[in-house]
This record gives structure tokens, sequence and C-alpha cells, in this order.
């Protein structure tokens, strides 16, 4: 158990020594533009599941929740402190790992392929084609795969935890204690997968879908495809 809150301790150190918490304004205008297009693109590819009431929470779990970053400097601020109540609040804390892990190298990724665009290329703005070209210069597919298998770890084990009233609702008793210990956020994000798993039929299926297609698309960047974007469609 230890050896998992160290993990922790250093996804956390990670992600807060990235510049985008180096108060350098002209970075984050630009990171912001780029994720503003990766969440176009994305709504883009999924606009028919986004479209069926029967789909679209799941959806925007995926797009919101696990894409759309934690903020972790309030934990940062106690993360001992916090860890500890995690240890005791948590069965599984590998579901507080996994999406601090993901978030952490997708938090990576982004600032590489930013300072790519606008930086080394001098771009203005995010487009398709200066995108998948940043993606081959940066030259971290592995890592591009790996997030989406920890998307796939996170969600099979919150899909275990839900099945065991035990667990479940010692999770929603955990509400208030995680909020004191400025882990908020991360239970947030837990608690609206617990939600959208309970609520979307097959959301889990759903979800390794939806990632398979993502991994086809990161297939077709590194094939050099010009048009690698494919809407999904069940």
């Amino acid at each position: 158990m230890t050896d998992v809150l160290d993990q922790i301790a250093e996804e956390v150190r990670l992600y807060l020594a990235l510049r985008r918490f180096q108060d350098d304004r002209k970075h984050l205008d630009q990171l912001a533009r780029l994720k503003a297009w990766q969440q176009e693109r994305m709504r883009g590819t999924y606009a028919d599941m986004l479209a069926d009431e029967r789909t679209h929470e799941l959806v925007e779990y995926f797009l919101q929740d696990i894409y759309g970053g934690l903020d972790l400097s309030e934990a940062s601020a106690s993360l001992q402190r916090s860890l500890r109540v995690a240890n005791r609040l948590v069965t599984n804390l590998d579901l507080v790992r996994l999406p601090l892990t993901f978030n952490r190298i997708n938090a990576e990724i982004d600032q590489g392929l930013t300072e790519i665009i606008f930086e080394r290329h001098g771009h203005r703005e995010v487009t398709e084609a200066n995108y998948v070209q940043a993606c081959c210069d940066l030259d971290r597919a592995d890592d591009q795969f790996r997030t989406l298998n920890l998307i796939i770890e996170f969600i099979d084990g919150l899909g275990t935890a839900v099945h065991s009233w035990k667990v479940y609702r010692g999770f929603k008793l955990a509400k208030t204690p995680a909020r004191l210990a400025r882990l908020g956020q991360i239970y947030d994000v837990m608690d609206r997968g617990f939600e959208t798993l309970r609520n979307v039929p097959n959301a889990q299926d759903l979800i390794h879908e939806i990632v398979a297609h993502e991994k086809k698309i990161l297939e077709g960047i590194q094939e050099g495809r010009t048009s690698p974007f494919v809407s999904f469609s069940q």
C-alpha cells in the first residue's frame, strides 16, 4: 500500500511541475486553444453518441471528467494528509492512482504538442494538419496508447467496485471526509464514474469501444494518414 501512496505522491509532484503552473500566461492561452480544439474534435467524432439520450451521459463523462483534466492544487497543499485519508477511505487505491497517472501523462503530452504547434512551428491556431504533424514530431505514441489503456483499467476498476454494495456504500459515505482532505475533485471523478456506470446500459463495453476507436485514430496518425479522425458509429 505504501508503494501506491508513493506513486500517487509522485504523480502529483510531476503534474505540478508542468509549465501550466509556472504563471506562463502565453503558454496557458496556447494550451487552452489546444484543449478547445481537442474537445471540438472529440465532440465531432462522437456526435452520434452525444445526440443519443441513451449514451449522452457516458460520452460527456468521457470528455469532461476523464479528458477534462484534474485541478490538484488544493490536494497538493496538504498532500500527505490527503493521502492518509485516501488510504482509509478507498479500498482500491489504484482507483485514485490510475486517473492521476492518466492526468499527468496526458498533460505532459498536451504541453509538448502546444510547444511544437505554437512555439516550434509558429502556428497561431490548431488545425487537423498541424495537430497530426505535432503528434509525429513529439513521438510519444507509446505514452498516448498508455493513457488509453489507463482509461480501461480505471473504468474496469470502477465497474468491479460498483457491483460491490459494501465498497459502493463505503465510497458514498466518504464524500465529506474526502472534501475535507481536499480530494474533492478526484472523488467527484470517481463518483460520476460510478453513477454513469449505473445509469448507462453496457457503459463499460461502450467505453471499451470508444477507446478502441481512439487507438485506431492514433494508429492512423502514426501511419501518416492525412485525415485520421474518423467519426465513431455504433
